[in-house]
């Protein structure tokens, strides 16, 4: 609550100099104190939703595309904590590794997954998860080859075809429209 200078360097309302805060703050921590063994205690609901995060995907989508699985990733992410979801961020390893099991959705947005990600993730959606693959997702490997896994499996799909990087809420009116 307290910050004590330089002030050139202070971000909020509730440092040193703001006396008149006092009173509020100190109500406020007594209110804290009198629940606080508690919240100590308390844990986070375990998540039945997870977001795959591909290491894979962030070496090879740079430029030109401007990381745009990654911003699809972060809207999907924001989109489903709105909807009141908790959601997880499984990597690849967490995958290969057995932790996708617990989890009752998995969401993919990574163009590039490790070899042996996709098989797996497959396998455990056939044991009843639902699998969301976003638009390019899974579709190359982390050798930048195309993921045999999934043409194994039956998943058909049109080819990723990049137009023009996601719009911002600065530029987005001036952005051409693509489709109706």
């Amino acid at each position: 609550f307290y910050m004590y200078g330089p002030y050139h360097l202070v971000v909020n309302d509730s440092h040193s100099n703001r006396e008149e805060l006092y009173p509020v703050l100190s109500e406020l921590n007594h209110a804290l104190g009198a629940v606080d063994r508690e919240v100590m205690q308390a844990a986070p609901a375990a998540s039945r939703v997870a977001l795959l995060y591909s290491h894979s995907t962030d070496i090879w989508d740079l430029v030109p595309r401007r990381l745009i699985f990654g911003e699809e990733s972060m809207c999907l992410y924001l989109l489903l904590r709105h909807l009141g979801y908790p959601v997880d961020v499984l990597t690849e390893d967490d995958v290969l590794e057995g932790r996708a099991d617990p989890y009752a959705a998995i969401f993919v947005t990574g163009s590039h997954l490790a070899d042996g990600v996709p098989a797996k993730l497959l396998a455990w959606a056939e044991r009843g998860g639902l699998l969301y693959l976003g638009a390019g997702a899974a579709a190359l490997n982390h050798l930048n080859q195309p993921c045999a896994d999934l043409d194994r499996a039956g998943v058909k799909r049109e080819p990723f075809v990049f137009k023009q990087p996601p719009g911002h809420e600065d530029y987005l009116p001036t952005m051409t429209v693509l489709d109706t």
